[in-house]
């Protein structure tokens, strides 16, 4: 599935904030599990995470294949991650930090991960905060 990020709070449908039922009205059921027994709730729609707060609330969207999020059209996964960061750069002038395993959009709170650095494949896309 497709997901064009439009900004910093998510897709068209699909933001910050919404509630676990209704984004389960969007994308059907998930697959519910926990990063630790302490970590909050958090739900796998097929490449698509979402991991809510204590009040049932989306607070991170994380995606990874088969998922396909898009910024701008911009493709996000599967490519070098220097390719990625150019064009984000390159075609919407933002900002972008990196270290060697990732990359940062502070203006838009995306994160781009490749545990193989610059020349490596982004593997995994992060927005929001858990």
């Amino acid at each position: 599935m497709i997901f064009e990020l439009i900004d910093g709070k998510g897709t068209n449908n699909i933001r910050i904030g919404i509630n676990r039922t209704k984004l389960q009205a969007i994308l059907g059921p998930g697959e519910e599990f926990r990063r630790t027994p302490d970590a909050p709730l958090s739900e796998d729609f097929n490449g698509f995470m979402a991991t809510y707060g204590s009040n049932d609330k989306l607070i991170m969207m994380e995606f990874c294949e088969p998922a396909i999020p898009m910024l701008s059209g911009i493709p996000l996964l599967g490519a070098p991650l220097a390719s990625v960061i150019n064009e984000i750069q390159t075609r919407l002038g933002l900002k972008v930090t990196h270290d060697a395993e990732g990359a940062f959009i502070d203006e838009l709170g995306l994160g781009l991960w490749s545990p193989d650095g610059p020349t490596g494949n982004v593997e995994g896309v992060q927005l929001g905060d858990a």
